[in-house]
């Protein structure tokens, strides 16, 4: 765990301050070939290949103190860790909104000092996007250590050294300290005399005298009441040689629940269970995380005692009913090789996706391969600033030590620092005589993390219940118990004007669409629960991600219609660890603990999700329960909701960027994210590469149909020009691609549609005009032979805007769209795009 300078000096004295963890082992073959320190890529860069995506983008930089050689507290910031939890905020449109309450606390003293204000809180209610000094204490600040959640939605903050000689036998119970917050960390109080009961694994030796525990890491909550808390022991056994042995841990404890929701923190005992354990090596940091199945996941850094030259690695521990399961974590595509890194960071995102952080010497985050973690993939840098020269990549430069924070479904923060404090003497840092990677400066960096999945087209299903162009039908709006500190309770005792405590969050059941899997952060009924979506218009859905009750053995029916009347099971395809239903439509979870994905196969306005209630009096509700903590769904219409800057999925983007229409054209749109295209001068790189000007989007239909229908909402913003629409098909003499129809905004006064009638441009005389800064959608049923043109009006009516004559060569099938800016001159034009959709 990070330490404070206090801290450091008892740790020196339990003897558990070493440098480093990772289980060691003999250099194999593979490992000839692996680079050390071991290296990590930066973020991929366009057009991605197949697959997940893992973007790293530029975040914010909350903290900048001072240049390195200092060991003046007032200019050293390194070694930040952050918790968070969920709030709901209300928008300048008076929308209730889910937000990230993040504290991020952070080191201004040198490694070692001990200087009077070692620590500087910090506080963000909007997700990471500003930052507050907070005005907490010092001896507030250097209790909190590592910060986790429980299921009740409280804080509990673990930051204690036990240290004492003899042990009776092979056991002995020891006070540990623990702190709880019920208002997302604003303020503390004490877990009364919580212990720890510490058993060692049978080793054939036998214990003599306990050096010490640490608290190793952030402590988490499983989904059946488990607490999990991360440490690092040290004892001696009763040879001649007394060796010293070391353990990676996790002290555990289900606490009893009480009928408002709420755990009791009394008499909390803990019991010891190790997960690593060697005479040779020290594991003092290390994360934790429940996987699907409920095992525990351990990712632990090592290294051997005593080692001439830093090499910390990383290593899995999976504890599960059949026992430990240990061994060094690898990169898919560097099989056999050590992954170096300090203080691991692990993370569920509600997209279900596993995330790893660490660093040293540089910072990356990984997402798991499988529900084992222990090969990851898509490592991925988000900060660098290493040292030129001989054996400085490990003590000069960014620390390593990172902190992940969730803030969106398929988003997390990754707080770096761009140096590690100097020793005493002035040495590591940013300081000697060496150049940096970035600079020498002392700064905290937050780097933004898109966790992307293979498939795009995800529905912004919260977005639309808020505009009111999607609805919904059930009966999942039960209040969580009395005591739990959910997504409405406020930072603090003293709500802002923002904070939404008072709101429809709960009536309206949004928690199921809130890009949230905490415990609370769901749609709950007393008993069975049912909870229909009207899309608002008809998608191919292709996927479905659900997360039910979290570690409950439950049931969820799954339908669809087309009309809102006839509901007819779902065609699902099922994931590794979750049984093919027994009927169509039926979905039997062994008890799963984070959101899984399951193929759907769909054309349809309307899905029901039915969720079988199961007892709950383990959490809070007496009687049955049913909960959906999460619901997505995924359709073959680009709606860019899991896209970073260039939208996947198209043949070709050129000035084609994905833009966030209620930040900066419209903020009433009823998704999150959309396309801009932008006509603009080649030297504009955030919109252009090179010297392209005209924005452009063509997408590639699959396979052969000979009858397409393209939608779209449009949203022009500058037509100074022209916008302009083409429908290409295949040529029936050769297959290559020929224009089959052509038709855009014109730049009249009223921005009529017009067409391309072979011979010139003509304005259509009936329908709605295409209103600037203002959303319509299009419609075009296009056949080999003809195509007509629909929009909607100012009341969201669809109109008979005319037919559009063919164009070209004979045509046997209709293939592709494209949308474009006119021109290659700049003109200026720009229209914002979504739910683009081709079938």
């Amino acid at each position: 765990m990070r330490s404070s300078p206090r801290r450091l000096a008892a740790l020196v004295a339990a003897g558990l301050l070493v440098p480093a963890l990772a289980v060691a082992t003999a250099d194999t073959a593979a490992e000839a070939a692996c680079s050390t320190p071991s290296t990590v890529a930066g973020s991929p860069s366009f057009p991605y290949a197949a697959g997940p995506v893992v973007a790293v983008a530029g975040g914010k930089e909350p903290v900048t103190a001072g240049a390195g050689n200092t060991t003046d507290p007032a200019k050293i910031a390194w070694r930040p860790f952050t918790f968070g939890a969920d709030v709901v905020k209300r928008d300048a449109s008076g929308n209730d909104v889910k937000s990230r309450a993040i504290t991020m606390v952070y080191q201004k003293d040198f490694d070692g000092g001990s200087a009077a204000n070692p620590y500087q809180g910090m506080l963000s209610t909007d997700s990471g996007a500003t930052f507050s000094n907070l005005s907490f204490s010092t001896d507030q600040l250097k209790n909190l250590g590592e910060v986790g959640q429980l299921n009740d939605g409280r804080l509990l903050a673990v930051n204690f050294v036990v240290q004492n000689g003899a042990v009776p036998g092979t056991t002995g119970q020891y006070y540990v300290k623990l702190q709880i917050s019920g208002d997302k960390g604003a303020t503390w109080s004490s877990v009364p005399t919580p212990s720890a009961v510490l058993h060692y694994p049978a080793s054939g030796y036998t214990v003599g005298s306990f050096l010490g525990m640490s608290a190793a890491g952030r402590p988490i909550q499983k989904a059946d009441g488990t607490i999990a808390i991360p440490v690092y022991v040290a004892v001696k056994d009763t040879t001649a040689a007394q060796t010293r042995h070391s353990y990676f841990a996790a002290l555990t404890y289900t606490p009893t629940m009480g009928v408002d929701g709420q755990y009791g923190t009394t008499d909390w005992v803990f019991t010891m269970v190790p997960l690593l354990a060697s005479a040779a090596d020290d594991y003092t940091e290390g994360a934790v995380a429940e996987l699907q199945d409920g095992r525990l996941l351990a990712v632990v850094r090592g290294e051997v005692r005593g080692a001439s030259a830093p090499d910390p690695r990383l290593n899995y521990a999976i504890l599960g009913p059949g026992g430990t399961e240990t061994g060094l974590i690898s990169f898919a595509d560097k099989a056999g090789c050590p992954v170096n890194g300090v203080l691991p960071q692990l993370t569920r995102l509600a997209n279900g996706t596993l995330v790893l952080g660490s660093g040293r010497p540089d910072n990356f985050v990984a997402i798991a391969t499988d529900e084992t973690g222990k090969v990851w993939s898509h490592e991925t840098n988000t900060w660098t600033n290493r040292a030129s020269g001989s054996g400085s990549n490990w003590t000069y430069g960014s620390s390593g030590y990172t902190s992940l924070e969730p803030v969106a479904g398929n988003q997390v923060l990754d707080f770096v620092d761009n140096c590690q404090g100097p020793n005493g003497g002035r040495k590591n840092g940013c300081a000697g005589a060496y150049t940096y990677t970035t600079n020498n400066v002392y700064r905290i960096e937050s780097r933004t993390v898109d966790v992307l999945p293979a498939e795009t087209g995800r529905i912004d299903i919260a977005g639309r219940l808020r505009h009111g162009t999607a609805h919904l039908t059930t009966n999942m709006t039960s209040a969580s118990p009395a005591k739990v500190t959910g997504p409405t309770t406020p930072y603090g005792s003293a709500p802002s004007a923002a904070d939404a405590t008072s709101t429809d969050y709960w009536s309206q059941a949004e928690g199921a669409v809130d890009g949230s899997t905490a415990f609370w952060s769901g749609a709950l009924a007393d008993g069975d629960g049912s909870y229909q979506l009207d899309l608002g218009r008809t998608y191919n859905l292709t996927k479905l991600g659900l997360a039910l009750l979290p570690g409950a053995a439950v049931t969820a029916r799954i339908s669809t219609s087309a009309d809102g009347v006839i509901f007819t099971p779902a065609t699902l395809s099922y994931p590794s660890g979750v049984p093919a239903g027994a009927e169509a439509g039926l979905i039997s979870t062994p008890g799963d603990r984070g959101t899984r994905f399951y193929g759907l196969n769909a054309a349809a306005r309307w899905i029901r999700v039915e969720t079988g209630g199961v007892p709950c009096a383990g959490i809070g509700v007496p009687g049955n329960c049913s909960m959906i903590n999460e619901l997505q769904l995924f359709s073959t219409t680009a709606s860019v909701e899991d896209e970073v800057s260039i939208p996947r999925g198209f043949a070709e983007t050129a000035c084609a960027r994905v833009t966030q229409p209620g930040n900066n054209l419209d903020p009433n749109h009823d998704s999150q994210y959309a396309i801009r295209l932008k006509d603009v001068g080649g030297t504009d790189d955030s919109y252009c590469d090179g010297d392209k000007v005209q924005g452009r989007l063509t997408y590639q239909g699959a396979g052969t149909k000979t009858a397409r229908t393209f939608q779209a909402q449009v949203y022009p913003h500058q037509v100074t020009n022209s916008l302009l629409f083409d429908i290409d098909g295949a040529r029936t003499s050769n297959g290559t691609t020929s224009l089959a129809y052509h038709f855009g905004i014109s730049n009249d006064a009223a921005h009529h549609w017009m067409y391309d009638s072979g011979s010139g441009w003509v304005t259509f005389a009936n329908g709605p005009a295409a209103t600037i800064d203002r959303w319509t959608s299009i419609r075009v049923v296009a056949s080999t032979t003809s195509a007509t043109l629909y929009a909607t009006d100012a009341q969201g009516a669809e109109v008979l805007v005319g037919a559009l004559p063919k164009l070209g060569d004979p045509v046997g099938s209709i293939s592709a769209y494209t949308v474009a800016t006119n021109g290659s001159a700049t003109f200026g034009d720009e229209i914002v795009l979504d739910d683009l959709s081709f079938e």
